[in-house]
């Protein structure tokens, strides 16, 4: 399973008959932007273990300047 990059958010859309149908979508490290993941690692309200994640995805995708 891929590490997620943003709670779980379940989507309710409304059918055309009076019903909804609920959706659940995932966000996760490997789909997230660089920008995104840069930015979530130099904000000052991110906990030591999300910025390990984040550092370790970002070597994943070969990126060398892992600076905070």
């Amino acid at each position: 399973m891929g590490v997620k990059f943003r709670p779980s958010v379940v989507k309710t859309v409304k059918q055309g008959n009076g019903t909804t149908t609920k959706t659940n979508e995932h966000s996760y490290m490997s789909a997230a932007s660089v920008k995104d993941i840069k930015d979530m690692l130099n904000s000052t309200s991110t906990l030591n273990k999300r910025k390990d994640k984040l550092r370790k995805e970002l070597i994943r995708r070969g990126i060398k300047d892992v600076s905070e």
